[in-house]
C-alpha cells in the first residue's frame, strides 16, 4: 500500500475547511483525519460525530473534571439526516452560569 505521507487532505470537521498534510505518526483514529487544530480541540472537548458518515459536527466544552465523551447522532444534515438530530447536542447555557 502506498504511503499517504505528504499528501494533502481536508479536515474531517464539517466546520473546518483546512487542508493539511498527513503525518505518518498520526493514525486515522475514531474521528477520522483531523487537522492539528481540530485534533487538539478533540483532546479537550466533547465531540459530536455523525454515526452515518463519521463527520465531526461539533465540539462542546466540558465542565471541570468531566470525562471527555464522543457523542454520536444517527444522521447529520449532510447525509440526509435532520438538523434537529445535531441540535440535540448543542451547548446549553443557563442564566445562573453567567452570574
Amino acid at each position: 500500500m502506498e504511503s499517504l505521507r505528504g499528501h494533502f487532505v481536508k479536515c474531517n470537521n464539517v466546520n473546518c475547511s483546512r487542508l493539511f498534510t498527513i503525518d505518518e505518526n498520526v493514525g486515522l483514529g475514531e474521528l477520522g483525519l483531523l487537522c492539528p487544530i481540530c485534533r487538539k480541540k478533540a483532546e479537550n472537548n466533547h465531540v459530536v460525530v455523525c454515526g452515518s458518515c463519521q463527520t465531526v459536527l461539533n465540539f462542546i466544552k466540558p465542565e471541570p473534571n468531566e470525562k471527555i465523551i464522543v457523542y454520536k447522532v444517527e444522521k447529520c444534515s449532510h447525509c440526509v439526516g435532520d438538523i434537529e438530530d445535531e441540535r440535540e447536542f448543542e451547548e446549553i447555557f443557563f442564566y445562573d452560569n453567567f452570574i
